[in-house]
């Protein structure tokens, strides 16, 4: 930010005087004089006062003041406008207020970095202070562990055998991993068998919720999932629960009046077949 300087011996130079004779216009062509200086200080014009700024800031009587500013010798005649009177002697130019602000802006970007360089500093410290003392309570912890072992409690041994040896502090302890039981993963699904069949396990099943017999419902749920391309687990599962779907769909259809048999599957899709593009095309 820069600042328009005026004298603190303005109020009774001169040239003050002798801008006008009426009080009013007098006051009017100072603080036109003072307006404008703060415009040309703001945009680093070096004194030059626009035509264009005066009749922006006093657009019926900038002209005639400026004309009075000029007879009293405080603005000269200039190709854009004016040009203020002395304006090196009282203000700084464009080269040094941009020199300045340059200087300005340097010295921030130093203390930034340095102000940067000392916080990666503090946060590294900090990190090897936490890390240190994270290693100092493991190996306390361990240390521990190592003097004062938990004692075994000792297994009773029938009379004539002898009782196993309780292992050594020296002796590997298998880990969780070593000693844990190996998991046998699913069966992945797979889609239904051609020579799919209801066994009388899910015939059994069925009877339990109303369907006696769902050997009569395997064809149309063999073609329903086999156009859907379902994959499963359990095809057995997979018609019990077919076969209570259709119970319920029944009980609604009597309760309700409608009627109509069990949705039919979904026909199945036509392979996809790609095409050659014809040669014949240019």
């Amino acid at each position: 930010m820069t600042w328009f300087k005026v004298d603190d011996h303005l109020w009774g130079h001169p040239k003050v005087d002798a801008v006008s004779e009426d009080e009013l216009e007098r006051l009017a062509a100072m603080g036109l004089w003072t307006l404008v200086g703060s415009h040309a200080a703001d945009y680093l014009t070096d004194g030059v006062v626009a035509r264009a700024t005066v009749r922006r800031i006093a657009p019926q009587h900038g002209d005639r003041l400026a004309a009075r500013l000029v007879e009293a010798g405080l603005w000269h005649e200039h190709e854009k406008g004016w040009v203020f009177h002395d304006w090196h002697d009282h203000q700084p130019s464009k080269a040094e207020v941009e020199d300045r602000r340059d200087e300005i802006r340097a010295k921030r970007a130093a203390a930034g970095r340095i102000g940067g360089q000392r916080s990666a500093e503090l946060r590294r410290q900090a990190n090897e202070q936490a890390i240190a003392q994270a290693n100092a309570k493991q190996n306390e912890a361990t240390a521990k562990q190592t003097a004062s072992p938990v004692p075994s409690r000792p297994v009773p041994s029938r009379p004539g055998e002898r009782s196993a040896p309780s292992p050594r502090a020296s002796e590997p302890v298998p880990t969780l991993r070593e000693s844990a039981p190996r998991l046998r993963l699913a069966r992945p699904p797979e889609p239904i068998p051609d020579d799919f069949a209801a066994t009388q396990e899910t015939v059994d099943r069925c009877r339990m919720v109303g369907r006696p017999d769902p050997r009569p419902l395997v064809a149309d749920f063999v073609a329903h999932h086999r156009s859907r391309g379902t994959l499963s687990v359990s095809w057995q599962d997979e018609l019990f629960k077919w076969a209570g779907k259709q119970q319920r769909f029944d009980r609604q259809s009597a309760a309700t009046g409608s009627g109509g048999p069990f949705p039919a599957p979904a026909p199945p899709l036509p392979p996809y077949r790609r095409t050659a593009p014809d040669d014949d095309e240019d």
